[in-house]
């Protein structure tokens, strides 16, 4: 809309510039995989370059893993839940507030895709990480969240780990 309908709001019109998608060779994606191999995310980063969204990973339950099909069903994500703070003062301010499940980002997005066998052996080694740190956890009276208990993307706490988690881990790497 070129001209402004409404008083005291201020257009703001975007650029069509497109953000430029960066492309990998084999030999950086393996570099990348061998210094996340060590790392609590690796799972993650595999999924990621499988082409999955953050929300998407961490909606992934172990029932959505077809080893005999080989495939991943993406049928859900989890989002963050914000809630919207209005102060005395007039300010207005976002606090996040826990994680919701959501349908995926659109229609086409709910889907099967076929994935390499190593999937499921990652998988694997991801239930018995969290059925491990549960145990040591419990074993020495320590927080654990059972909430989210068959998702495959927890913390060592038992939530669900967040976006900037992921993200920053990723950017260290």
């Amino acid at each position: 809309i070129r001209a402004n309908p409404m008083e005291l709001v201020t257009p703001y019109y975007f650029s069509n510039a497109q953000k430029e998608v960066p492309a990998y060779t084999k030999k950086e994606i393996a570099t990348l995989l061998s210094y996340a191999k060590n790392t609590t995310h690796f799972f993650e980063i595999y999924l990621m370059l499988l082409g999955l969204r953050l929300g998407e990973i961490r909606g992934l339950k172990e029932t959505d893993f077809n080893k005999r099909e080989k495939t991943l069903h993406i049928r859900r994500q989890l989002v963050r839940q914000d809630e919207v703070v209005y102060s005395a003062d007039g300010n207005i301010s976002v606090k996040k507030v826990g994680v919701t499940v959501k349908a995926p980002k659109t229609e086409s997005s709910n889907r099967i895709i076929r994935v390499p066998s190593i999937t499921f052996d990652l998988l694997t080694q991801r239930e018995n990480e969290i059925n491990n740190t549960q145990k040591k956890r419990t074993e020495k009276e320590q927080e654990w969240n059972d909430t989210f208990a068959s998702y495959i993307c927890r913390s060592d706490t038992g939530k669900i780990k967040s976006e900037k988690t992921l993200t920053n881990a990723l950017k260290r790497i």
